[in-house]
């Protein structure tokens, strides 16, 4: 019998706490190889609100948890009492430094993860933490106005910062995704992608909590482990990045089907390349998601197609600088545009990315993206990834770098790989000097370090 679709709620709070109230006993994280109820998970959270709630003298409490139990009774204790918990990353060994010099008095709750790092302010949890018995259901969910969740984040200049969210702007946005995503009620999320980032947090914990749904987060299971437990549960909806899906296509038989699987990836841009590989060999199209931790999501799109905006979202083009202004009704500022650091072209259904702040390239009186160069770049088949970077001395018109990674430097020639650039791309946009390396630099995120390409490129 086929199941039946989730559809829009129209409040979700209310949808949340009535979620609790009617179904608390229903399984719902699946952690290692155990299902954890809501009343489980409450239970765990007055637990740690025994243990923990006298040491609390801010307004907001620093979460840093690996293990997914201890990790939702922390949010859960954090709502219950009207705090506001802010996620880091558990294994970095900076971040509660820089959460301590935002706000000096925080207390942290941390697992075992933590132990090399320990303060008066840090706050061990264990999973053998005794669960309190007869938790009677009560309201736990913030209201629309208040902080509802932060995260520490490098943002899109680099530098670290807090980014609060309210109740409303993340109720507001959950309330829109059944018209985006095609899931069966009762449905099972894998989501690869750390719960303390915005990505694993609103479609890895809010979107199952909303919908009926369970989630089961992997942690870090090497790829082959993840692609066993992806053909041997069959989850509906799987929530990754372009590193997951990277990864993932490099070991994927074709033929290894799940039809049925709903992809997403968001975080970075997806290589088209493996994008179209991997659903050549798994069956089904990765979703891409467009969007950041300070507007949330806005479009999404299949494939090498348009970027359609969310319902709600709006989008305009600086005419001179082409950059992409967002206004989304769960921004911070809903009637007010965010100005993003891409640059974007406008389309019949909605726009399509050029690049980044600096990607824009005049060469010769031609203006072009320089990610147009890296993803013809990707089109060889012994590159795995290419950054490409503008640079020039003073009095001198800029030229293109590129930073190319291939699989061996010994497979590949930079006179073969400058012919397969002429073939495809106008002389002006083939790069000047082109560097082959075996790996480059990389954020904690996986992405691309392009500073640190660049002040590579101020030295030589």
């Amino acid at each position: 019998m086929k199941k039946s679709l989730i559809s829009r709620c129209h409040n979700a709070r209310e949808t949340l706490e009535h979620r609790i109230r009617s179904s608390g006993s229903a399984p719902f994280l699946k952690d290692r190889d155990r299902f954890w109820s809501l009343d489980e998970l409450l239970a765990m959270a007055v637990t740690v609100e025994h243990l923990t709630l006298e040491r609390i003298k801010s307004s907001m409490i620093g979460v840093g948890i690996s293990n997914s139990v201890l990790f939702f009774a922390a949010l859960f204790f954090s709502w219950k009492n009207g705090l506001a918990p802010v996620l880091f990353d558990p294994e970095s060994p900076n971040d509660m430094d820089r959460l301590s010099s935002v706000q000096p008095d925080i207390v942290f709750l941390c697992d075992r993860s933590h132990s090399a790092r320990l303060s008066e302010r840090t706050l061990i949890l264990t999973d053998e933490m005794a669960q309190c018995d007869h938790v009677q259901p009560t309201d736990v969910f913030p209201d629309d106005e208040q902080p509802i969740v932060a995260f520490l984040t490098s943002g899109s200049t680099g530098e670290s910062k807090v980014v609060f969210k309210k109740g409303y702007q993340i109720y507001r946005q959950i309330e829109i995704l059944p018209d985006i995503l095609t899931l069966a009620d009762g449905f099972q999320t894998v989501c690869l992608v750390p719960y303390y980032h915005i990505l694993g947090f609103l479609y890895g914990v809010f979107l199952p909590l909303c919908y009926g749904g369970q989630t089961h987060n992997t942690g870090a299971l090497v790829p082959t482990a993840l692609k066993e437990l992806l053909l041997r549960e069959r989850p509906d909806l799987v929530v990754g990045t372009a590193v997951h899906y990277r990864l993932l296509d490099s070991i994927w038989e074709p033929g290894s089907f799940l039809t049925d699987t709903l992809f997403m990836s968001s975080g970075a841009p997806l290589d088209l390349k493996i994008a179209r590989s991997f659903a050549q060999k798994s069956g089904r199209e990765i979703l891409e998601m467009y969007g950041s931790t300070e507007t949330g999501g806005c479009a999404h799109r299949l494939d090498d197609h348009d970027w359609e905006p969310y319902p709600g979202v709006r989008f305009t083009i600086d005419q001179d600088t082409l950059h992409l202004k967002i206004k989304s009704p769960w921004s911070e500022s809903p009637e007010s545009w965010v100005m993003s650091h891409d640059l974007a072209e406008p389309t019949a259904k909605g726009f399509r990315l050029l690049g980044r702040d600096g990607s824009l390239a005049k060469i010769g009186g031609k203006r072009f993206s320089t990610r147009e160069v890296e993803e013809v770049l990707k089109e060889h088949p012994r590159v795995n990834d290419a950054a490409v970077l503008v640079s020039g001395r003073p009095n001198e018109e800029p030229a293109l770098f590129a930073f190319v990674e291939v699989q061996s430097e010994n497979q590949l020639t930079l006179g073969e790989l400058r012919s397969f650039l002429r073939t495809r791309l106008a002389h002006f946009k083939v790069p000047r000097t082109i560097h082959l390396r075996t790996e480059l630099p990389r954020t904690k995120l996986k992405k691309i370090n392009y500073a640190s390409l660049q002040k590579e490129l101020e030295t030589e």
